[in-house]
């Protein structure tokens, strides 16, 4: 199975919207603002943040640390509609232990990775801290732009503070959740990188390529240009000018130094601007939504072969016609040895979990999702309502001269008066 160690980073902080729209580590803090309990999850769920819900391998998971995957599974499901709890997913299980179990399965996962770094010797690096504090610093100027665009006044501290409380987190507990992601990273480097413990051998690495039908190439594309006013397809203009590429290179002695002088000066295959895509080649299997053509010609052809022009005819389907002069590279690269790394990691981490022993508390048997997340909602409401100022009173409908066009819904905010010039 594919495991997601990941970090939370300013991306997901781009939910603050969507979540409004429907209602060194820890660094030094300011005060919460006034609106955020100082303990989100006594709020909304009657437990403290640090209660421990349950075991695993007898290392504690604490109910913030849990409760963050219930709310992160919760709002997935909620952006569809509001969550039938109580629904039959098909197989007997209802919403309500789907996203429960579901959860633990997540912080079980977590905790899994932190522990074997702790056996295994390993912790955030200077490295890893310095850059999670740069996520931070990126995360709190984001967070500022967007609740400031709502009408609220906080401070860059403020408005990540108020993230965390819509997502049931402290500071404190964003820390934990997010040192997994370096963890599972300094560990996958550490056993299965290239000087790793258990560094793959070139035979392993090289079968595995073979077994996931890994390949890299670079080609030269020459795109066919239609006349419409002849019904020309373009496709004759293009194979001839492909073939005397190809011409080119069989004359330099099918060089990869001549074809990416050749890639440079005239494939089609380029961005906006003109510079050209993936100029060290593409790295694809053959699951990858590529044209079979284009997969097809290059499994035919050995390391360092040059393909004569490969045809290709997409135009009926909005795609592009024309021709692939095609080189087949080596796929052994820094990017694949990595994946290879991560494959091996995430069966690891499989193995680990199916060894785990974890052992539920009275807090989590007890524990009632549904009422949390409900609890948590109202806060986020409350905590919103709170945050943006009232809009200035309008004027008593008293104050108005009679025979006045002035609107008289009194729940219409209206501009305060100007200062007299």
């Amino acid at each position: 199975m594919k495991r997601n160690i990941r970090l939370l980073s300013a991306a997901l902080a781009t939910a603050l919207a969507v979540t409004l729209a429907g209602c060194s580590m820890p660094q030094a803090a300011e005060s919460l603002p006034s609106f955020i309990p100082d303990d989100v999850i006594k709020e909304t769920a009657g437990i403290p943040r640090d209660t421990v819900l349950f075991k695993v391998n007898g290392a504690d998971v604490k109910a913030e640390d849990y409760l963050y995957w219930v709310v992160y599974g919760a709002d997935s499901m909620s952006q569809y509609g509001d969550i039938d709890w109580t629904m039959d997913l098909g197989d007997g299980t209802t919403m309500t232990e789907y996203l429960k179990k579901n959860a633990m399965q997540t912080a079980k996962l977590y905790k899994v990775v932190e522990n074997k770094a702790t056996e295994l010797g390993y912790s955030m690096s200077d490295t890893d801290k310095k850059d999670y504090n740069d996520e931070i610093s990126s995360m709190k100027s984001q967070l500022k732009q967007q609740v400031s665009s709502l009408g609220m006044d906080l401070t860059e501290d403020g408005a990540f503070q108020y993230w965390l409380a819509i997502i049931g987190l402290s500071k404190e507990g964003f820390a934990r959740v997010n040192q997994a992601s370096y963890l599972y990273n300094d560990l996958t480097q550490g056993i299965f990188g290239k000087d790793g413990s258990q560094a793959p051998t070139d035979e392993d690495f090289n079968t595995w390529l073979d077994q996931n039908g890994t390949m890299r190439v670079k080609h030269i594309l020459v795109k066919a240009v239609a006349d419409q006013s002849t019904s020309d397809d373009g496709m004759a203009t293009a194979l001839e000018k492909a073939t005397q590429i190809r011409a080119e290179l069989s004359a330099a002695g099918d060089t990869e130094e001549k074809f990416d002088e050749l890639m440079k000066a005239d494939s089609d295959d380029v961005d906006n601007s003109g510079a050209l895509n993936s100029p060290d080649g593409y790295t694809f299997g053959p699951d990858d939504s590529l044209t079979q053509e284009f997969k097809d010609a290059s499994a035919a052809l050995e390391i360092g072969q040059i393909s004569e022009p490969v045809a290709v005819n997409n135009a009926s389907s909005g795609g592009y016609s024309g021709y692939h002069i095609i080189m087949r590279l080596s796929a052994d690269t820094d990017e694949t040895r990595d994946s290879y790394a991560k494959d091996l990691m995430n069966k690891q981490v499989d193995s680990w979990m199916d060894e785990t022993q974890v052992q539920t508390t009275d807090a989590y048997d007890n524990l009632d999702i549904q009422a949390f997340y409900t609890a948590l909602t109202q806060l986020r409401t409350k905590m919103q309502d709170e945050a943006i100022p009232s809009p200035s009173p309008s004027p008593s409908d008293s104050s108005v001269p009679a025979g006045s066009s002035a609107p008289t819904d009194s729940s219409t905010p209206q501009p305060s008066a100007s200062p007299a010039a």
